[in-house]
């Protein structure tokens, strides 16, 4: 981790087990309780350190663990945890019985993410052995479903040293956690601690499934269940609680795929518009939904458009059954009884999103971003929004071409929600990251750029929702509604 070699977590777990069961005579892996990571290992390059466990039992088949490092004199706790042993054949299986059901199911088709191309070495930092991430078959913010690839090959200790692990396969177990960090794309995440882990012996040579939910999320900590689970969905562990906190950005990607950037806009989204809930979905339409007959060189909006119903139908869905999607007259999505969906087409490819219970109009866009001549962008912006593209053209990195499709895409990300034509549309702020923030009266349009695979190049993305500050103000002060500021108040000083 920067350039420096870390002692694993998921090898400290195997440490303190073997020390738990010696002081215990236990022979089966433990339950890990009120596991806490509070200080790294790290050990520079070429160069060797000494752990030491310290294993007090408190109780018959209760073992207090902690592991210290010479680098701290050993006077300094770097990780704890409490082992609890079953005392007897009864309490085993009762042990053994005691998880619930996994929290995904297993199955499904792995989306178009190549863990070697799209996440080692830029978003994820492991290396070598751990590097065991197959695939994922769902990924969104707050909950995943990837495959871990066995790895029979790898040696963990010297050769004349005994290689038996209580634990099983250290890498799995890691890259179950380390699985989690494509949730949250942007922030470089580190393990600090666990509630309670249900520990199995993970088999080195058996494909495993991370099974991943987020729980709740405290500004730089988030809080996670997961389970491993076998090919065919069964249980091998448990982690109730896995407190990550995020210590750094990461290196984004130059070339996004499109099921890795949805989570990232999803987390994104969450900061700009706070208090808004918003689902989004990326996906390929179907060949048979892609109208074929489009004209290639038609302006941005204009292109053919998909059938969407199908994705959107499925970002809508809370149950088994996904609701009916259906078309106002002036041509919006809508479901009957459900939330508030917006989608968008560009090359085959469908930008779903879908808002919360209270979430209020929402409205996206996804455009190709193509050269045109200056004139063909002021003629399809209108003066003021080809200003605006110009505006923006002088931000940072900022190319002509981009900023107008940009611009275009907000001011069909507001129609779609219900803003009237010719709105009046600010630039509010150029963020580090590349995004763009917008505003028209109430609704503030979050705009983002960005290389995608799928599209084979740039392409502008804009999501249009109800800015809940903004709301307040229009109730304090109407006339912001239309997007006019009113002209201040100026009063001459009393006294």
């Amino acid at each position: 981790f920067r350039g420096q070699p870390l002692f694993a977590a998921v090898v400290g777990l195997e440490a303190m087990a073997q020390a738990a069961a010696a002081v215990s005579g236990a022979t089966r892996p433990p339950a890990f309780e009120q596991v806490e990571l509070r200080r790294p290992v790290a050990v520079g390059p070429g160069l060797s350190t000494t752990l030491r466990l310290a294993a007090l039992v408190r109780a018959p088949g209760l073992v207090e663990v902690a592991l210290r490092d010479r680098a701290t004199g050993f006077a300094a706790d770097h990780f704890r945890a409490v082992c609890r042993f079953p005392v007897n054949e009864e309490a085993a299986r009762t042990a053994d019985s005691a998880p619930s059901p996994a929290l995904l199911p297993a199955g499904g088709a792995r989306l178009a993410i190549d863990p070697p191309r799209d996440l080692y070495g830029g978003i994820l930092f492991q290396s070598g052995r751990f590097r065991r991430l197959g695939g994922y078959r769902r990924l969104r913010a707050t909950d995943c479903l990837a495959d871990i690839v066995p790895d029979g090959q790898a040696s963990w200790f010297g050769r004349y040293l005994p290689s038996g692990l209580l634990l099983g396969d250290p890498a799995a177990r890691d890259a179950a956690i380390h699985g989690i960090q494509a949730c949250i794309p942007q922030s470089q995440l580190l393990p600090i601690g666990v509630e309670r882990i249900f520990a199995g012996r993970l088999a080195a040579d058996e494909p495993l499934l991370l099974a991943a939910r987020e729980r709740r999320r405290d500004g730089d900590t988030f809080l996670y269940d997961l389970d491993i689970l076998a090919a065919d969905g069964s249980l091998r562990e448990r982690w109730q609680g896995l407190r990550l906190r995020a210590v750094d950005r990461t290196r984004l990607p130059a070339i996004w795929s499109a099921p890795l950037l949805v989570p990232y806009l999803e987390r994104r989204l969450q900061e700009m518009f706070a208090g808004v809930t918003l689902s989004i979905a990326l996906e390929a339409a179907a060949p048979s939904e892609t109208d074929a007959d489009a004209e290639p060189s038609a302006p941005p909006g204009r292109l053919g458009r998909a059938n969407s119903a199908a994705v959107v139908e499925r970002l809508a869905s809370s149950g088994p059954m996904p609701p009916r999607l259906r078309h106002r007259p002036d041509g919006r999505p809508e479901v009957p009884g459900g939330p508030q969906v917006s989608a968008s087409h560009a090359a085959g490819l469908v930008l779903a999103i879908a808002g919360g219970e209270s979430s209020g109009p929402i409205g996206c866009d996804l455009e190709a971003i193509v050269e045109r001549p200056a004139e063909t962008w002021r003629d399809l912006l209108g003066a003021e929004r080809f200003a605006l593209s110009e505006l923006v053209a002088r931000q940072p990195g900022e190319r002509p071409d981009a900023a107008a499709t940009r611009v275009w895409t907000a001011a069909e990300a507001l129609h779609k929600a219900g803003s009237p034509a010719g709105a009046p549309l600010l630039l509010e702020a150029a963020l580090e990251d590349g995004w763009l923030l917008l505003r028209s009266g109430s609704l503030r349009v979050a705009s983002f750029a960005a290389n995608l695979r799928e599209l084979g190049g740039p392409c502008a993305i804009a999501i249009a929702a109800l800015d809940p500050q903004s709301v307040a103000a229009l109730e304090i002060n109407p006339a912001l509604a239309s997007g006019v500021t009113p002209e201040p108040q100026i009063r001459p000083p009393q006294g």
